[in-house]
């Protein structure tokens, strides 16, 4: 994420130079031009309806076109970060050596993810799957490896300020998107098939819940609230244009309750919880008014014609036995078993079950997991569980790995980071993975890809003033020529 530059003649180390305002203009175009592979990947995610999305089968799999327009997508910056890496490279052995300073340990978060993945590809040797359910599971995480590429390539090698920039455009393209998403849900704009109607729309929350090609009502909130974080972080840092921030707020916010998601609204008490632990002295006053002014407004919208039915209770009888099943499963196994784990798909191989194949049975296909131990979901509707089923100690040692990074973003908020309202919507939003499956299913890779920018963006940002060396602005590596 960090690089290395040689300081202009008479320039003092670590300093940077002034840009005239034309320069930084062209330097903001040339960065326009090199995201718009992603916008316009983000855009056919967000904008194409899943009953108008081409599927084609790639060894008797089927696979979506949106997927492998992101996978490609992927592959373009991939390849863009290591041709500019290596002309970095050139450009250092041409010029004087500077000093060097060790890299936050939590950098190696990509390559702990990577191995991850390639130890779960391994792991599907034992796991029993058939020969076309190895294949369909061995596409889920390619998928998973695609948005953690995606996500960190379009975060590494910028400059604080362009981090800032282009976070600040993802999340006011959020709001927008979650604004069409709602005014559909309110509106009944016509947007939706009838079948979609059908399959998704619950009667007990009065209203057609939040939803679109992007997100689900279930994991919305995953991307949806470290954009709420990072918009008020911007509205009381930055006091320009602040009313139209606080609208892209509102915005967020209505979208955030109108999915209808227990663990959506758990998920945002938990952010506000952090906001109030966090923030001191007359800042934390502020943005505690503000932000219940607005979610107050939000949810007088919403609720005027939503129902709370659905949000009263917490139980769910499904996840419980999943819970219980797995917990059996982990205790009566081998210490083998334990350590190596089942192997990835040796219980939950839920690609083909949850696919194109299934659709149009998804109401009265039995989906549930027999075991000796109970019942289970077709899918664990938990990170910790896949991995700790399935992937035993490698997968928890990942996961933990995982969560300190989560945790030192914590603690370094009692320190009175500058981003801390920010960081503390992008843990918050961590905890869904107890609640869901993110980061590893192929159906919401964009989704997946978003947290990823989320939360490398919020490394950058906080670790801007411990550089490894002195930076090579983004703009500046991107067009060198040695």
């Amino acid at each position: 994420m960090l690089s290395v530059t040689k300081p202009v003649e008479g320039q003092i180390e670590g300093s940077r130079p002034k840009a005239s305002g034309k320069s930084i203009g062209s330097n903001r175009a040339r960065s326009l031009t090199w995201e718009l592979p992603f916008w316009f990947s983000l855009s056919v995610w967000s904008l194409l309806p899943s009953s108008k999305t081409p599927w084609f089968e790639i060894g008797s799999i089927p696979v979506s076109s949106k997927e492998m327009v992101s996978i490609a997508v992927t592959a373009f910056y991939v390849l863009q970060t290591i041709s500019s890496s290596m002309v970095n490279q050139r450009f250092l052995s041409s010029h004087r050596p500077v000093t060097r300073f060790r890299k936050p340990w939590h950098y190696l978060l990509p390559t702990f993810t990577i191995l991850m993945l390639l130890y779960a590809a391994i792991s599907v040797i034992w796991s029993g799957m058939s020969p076309r359910d190895t294949t369909a599971m061995l596409y889920t995480l390619m998928g998973t490896a695609s948005a953690l590429l995606l996500g960190y390539n379009l975060i590494a090698k910028r400059s604080a300020e362009s981090v800032r920039s282009f976070l600040w455009w993802v999340t006011v393209f959020l709001a927008g998107i979650g604004l069409l998403y709602s005014a559909q849900s309110f509106f009944s704009l016509g947007l939706r098939s009838e079948l979609g109607k059908q399959l998704w729309d619950a009667t007990d929350f009065g209203m057609q819940r939040v939803r679109g090609p992007l997100f689900a009502s279930s994991n919305g909130y995953f991307i949806l609230i470290p954009a709420l974080a990072f918009c008020i972080q911007e509205t009381i840092q930055n006091r320009a244009g602040r009313l139209f921030k606080l609208a892209v707020a509102l915005s967020l916010l209505i979208t955030i309750i109108g999915l209808g998601s227990r663990a959506g609204l758990i998920i945002l008490g938990l952010f506000f919880l952090f906001l109030i632990f966090f923030l001191k002295g007359r800042q934390r006053f502020f943005v505690i008014l503000m932000v219940t002014v607005i979610t107050i407004v939000a949810a007088a919208l919403v609720f005027s014609k939503a129902r709370t039915d659905r949000l009263q209770s917490l139980r769910d009888d499904s996840r419980a036995e999943t819970h219980r099943a797995a917990w059996g499963i982990i205790t009566h196994r081998s210490i083998i078993a334990d350590i190596f784990g089942s192997g990835y798909g040796s219980y939950w191989n839920w690609y083909l079950e949850e696919g194109h194949v299934k659709l149009y049975d998804w109401q009265v296909v039995d989906r549930r997991i027999w075991t000796p131990f109970g019942r289970m979901l077709y899918h664990p509707h938990s990170v910790l569980l896949l991995l700790a089923v399935e992937m035993g100690v490698v997968g928890l040692l990942y996961f933990f790995a995982l969560w300190a990074v989560l945790a030192r973003i914590l603690l370094r908020n009692l320190r009175g980071g500058s981003f801390s309202i920010f960081t503390s919507g992008v843990v918050a939003s961590g905890f869904s993975m107890f609640f869901g499956l993110p980061l590893f299913k192929p159906s919401q890779l964009q989704v997946n890809a978003l947290w990823w920018i989320f939360l490398f963006g919020a490394l950058a940002l906080i670790n801007d003033t411990r550089p490894i060396a002195r930076r090579i602005p983004f703009e500046h590596l991107k067009n060198a020529h040695v």
